[in-house]
């Protein structure tokens, strides 16, 4: 620990972290500011991943169950978008290529994206040379479900 004789502030003397951050935790523990920004970002695009949003009224709807179709109070009753991939045109989404967006499943759907989003991230912290660290939350195991016959 280096500590300044003017100011008296307490610095690692390796890496220059303030010691009140560091104190405890070994210096390759200590995640730098760049390094939280990348995966702060990343986070938010894994959580907005989740989020459909009304390209007429711009709120923001988090499905959590139900029917892929979802609408908006603020759109005329006769159109037909839905929020199912925040394209306002669905049928001709790169999203679901001839796949009906009401069939598909939501769960599904959010999990492949953010595991590409993790992904994505884990490769920006290699190529920027950060030590590799988790980005967003844990993934759980695959779901057993029992079969009925």
């Amino acid at each position: 620990v280096f500590t300044c004789l003017n100011c008296e502030k307490e610095v690692c003397r390796l890496c220059g972290t303030d010691w009140e951050e560091h104190f405890g935790k070994r210096c390759s523990e200590i995640e730098r500011d760049a390094e939280t920004r990348l995966r702060r970002e990343f986070e938010e695009r894994m959580t907005q991943a989740r989020v459909r949003t009304c390209y007429q009224c711009k709120t923001a709807v988090m499905k959590n169950g139900g029917c892929n179709h979802i609408t908006c109070s603020s759109l005329p009753a006769n159109d037909p978008y839905s929020h199912f991939c925040n394209h306002p045109n669905p049928n001709a989404c790169e999203c679901h290529g001839s796949r009906c967006p009401v069939q598909s499943s939501t769960e599904e759907d959010e999990s492949r994206a953010i595991s590409e989003l993790r992904a994505q991230g884990l490769k920006r912290q290699r190529d920027e040379g950060f030590q590799e660290r988790p980005i967003g939350p844990d993934q759980p195991g695959p779901s057993k479900r029992s079969r009925h016959s």
